[in-house]
């Protein structure tokens, strides 16, 4: 994973394996799979089956490429993708979403004496009550996470004041908003409504990608697709300024003696 190009490549790799098994799985069991989501290699499927049996056989299916191997951790009544917990609430018959947090989580903020622009700094609570709105599904868990929140940015030296002001900004906000991206409006006329995108980081040293795809695994792009290269970040970007004491103003650098032998220029001996 330390190349731009990895993350796509694992995507590629992993759904070129698992696309096989699970037409052979719909095809056996049709209304059996609900859902299937995949972060690179954190899977999350809603199964509808009569027996944990149809589970073990997914299992088995996906499991038959000798490269990868699939754990499944199963549960009638919630489990964890990612930073989110989902719960299964059969009272009311609907999907529930809270925060996840592992246990090894040690909350280590940056802290608010740290010599980084401020504007990053003072946003740290607001993108973390941004995360809290997107994920809790409950008004109970929200506010439960924002109270942890707080006392967790306090404990690293955060102003008081700016981080709860930074929580009520966040509280005002849709979750609906926060979690599904604003579509563009079509152009008419427009022929790249015709393509579907696919986005990849260019580099100079990668092959072509669609003599990639066809020599290790033996595919080509559709017709109405398109690669759309992205550049990486340059130096200035990657730059960050930064803060210093409002005394280093009042240094004054101590010129250094005048050499006593040599020119003027590079002090070396003529």
């Amino acid at each position: 994973m330390g190349t731009a190009f990895a993350p796509p490549y694992a995507n590629i790799y992993v759904f070129n394996n698992e696309i096989h098994p699970l037409i052979n799985y719909i095809k056996k069991y049709p209304s059996s799979l609900v859902r299937y989501f995949r972060f690179i290699d954190d899977v999350l499927i809603f199964i509808f089956c009569q027996s944990s049996n149809q589970v073990d056989e997914l299992l088995t299916l996906l499991n038959n490429n000798n490269n990868l191997k699939y754990t499944f951790e199963t549960s009638q009544t919630n489990i964890h993708f990612l930073d989110v917990n989902i719960i299964i609430n059969h009272t009311f018959n609907r999907i529930e979403t809270s925060l996840f947090i592992k246990s090894s989580n040690t909350f280590q903020y940056l802290e608010y004496s740290s010599s980084h622009p401020r504007h990053i700094i003072n946003n740290i609570a607001y993108s973390l009550s941004n995360r809290i709105i997107r994920i809790c599904s409950s008004s109970f868990n929200k506010w439960y996470e924002f109270y942890n929140l707080f006392l967790r940015l306090v404990n690293r030296g955060h102003d008081p004041p700016n981080v709860l002001s930074k929580i009520l900004k966040c509280k005002l906000k849709n979750r609906f908003d926060l979690i599904t991206l604003p579509r563009r409006q079509e152009k008419q006329n427009d022929n790249n409504n015709n393509f579907y995108n696919i986005i990849v980081p260019y580099h100079q040293q990668l092959p072509p990608i669609k003599q990639f795809l066809g020599e290790h695994f033996s595919t080509e792009l559709l017709t109405n697709h398109r690669l759309i290269y992205t550049c990486s970040s340059n130096l200035s970007r990657l730059l960050t300024r930064s803060k210093y004491p409002p005394s280093f103003r009042l240094i004054t650098p101590i010129p250094d003696p005048p050499p006593t032998t040599g020119c003027k220029k590079c002090y070396d001996p003529i």
